[in-house]
Order: structure tokens, then sequence, then C-alpha cells
């Protein structure tokens, strides 16, 4: 998660207008998360760590999440967690969303 804020920090974006909201299904991730928030929260307007496991469809595990026959599920369940994260972290002030999964290892400058 160290490397996700390294990413965000080379964004070419002021920091003052920049909020972050995670979502995790991993009980684990979530204490790792909240912990790794509070040493950044001075830098950024709003960040959010959120729990919810609900979603996931059943026999769908890291092993196997690409399995073809297991696509449309898991991105139904991707799409209603980013909906979840999106709905309850929104203000009226944000302006754009930039959706940053796990694999993106750079942002481009000028996005």
């Amino acid at each position: 998660m160290k490397d996700f804020f390294k990413l965000i920090g080379s964004f070419d974006y002021p920091k003052a207008k920049v909020s972050i909201a995670l979502l995790t299904s991993s009980m684990t991730e979530f204490a790792k998360a909240k912990v790794l928030f509070g040493s950044y929260i001075a830098q950024y307007p709003r960040l959010s760590v959120i729990f919810r496991n609900d979603f996931s469809p059943g026999g769908l595990t890291r092993a196997n999440r690409h399995d073809h026959s297991l696509q449309a599920s898991r991105r139904r369940m991707l799409a209603r967690y980013r909906n979840y994260a999106l709905l309850s972290t929104m203000e009226s002030w944000h302006q754009h969303v930039v959706w940053v999964d796990a694999d993106i290892t750079a942002i481009p400058s000028g996005l």
C-alpha cells in the first residue's frame, strides 16, 4: 500500500484537491490500510478506508478469479464495489474520479 501512495504522489495534480478512498474485502488489509492512512491524513483533504465483503460471489478466490467462466460475476461484483465506494465518498466538490487498480504501476502525468 505504500507503493500506492507513492504512485498517487507521482500524479501531476495538487494533493489538496485529491481525495482517496480504498475499499477492501479483506479485514486484514482493512486494518493495515487504516494504520497507513493515518500517516497520510494531513496530505489529502479526505482519506476513506471501507471494508465490505458481501458482494463476493461464492467460489471466487484469488487463485481462480481470472477463470473465464467467473468473469461475468467477478465484473458485476467489482462494479458493485466501485459504485458503493463512489456513492459512499463523493462530495459535491469532487469533479473527477480515477480508479486505480492494484495492477496499475504508473499514472500518466497529463491525466
